[in-house]
């Protein structure tokens, strides 16, 4: 069964708060950073798997990949 739109928005608004909220990110860069993830393809994939880890645990491995992306374009 594919999840609906609107929990997947949902899903994403609580992994875009805990980006803002736990690692100070602005919604702006929260947001940006959920679109250029692969989290929505993946939701929409194998919501399952997805929505067996909360939203925390999604926020913290974008913002990792994310500091990850930054790094490599310094070098």
């Amino acid at each position: 069964m594919i999840l609906p739109i609107s929990k997947q928005n949902q899903f994403k608004n609580y992994v875009q708060d805990a980006l803002v909220e736990k690692y100070d990110y602005s919604i702006e860069e929260a947001k940006e950073m959920i679109d250029s993830s692969a989290l929505i393809e993946e939701l929409q994939k194998n919501d399952k798997y997805v929505m067996y880890f909360d939203a925390e645990f999604w926020a913290s491995k974008i913002s990792a990949k994310n500091k990850y992306v930054k790094i490599e374009q310094m070098c």
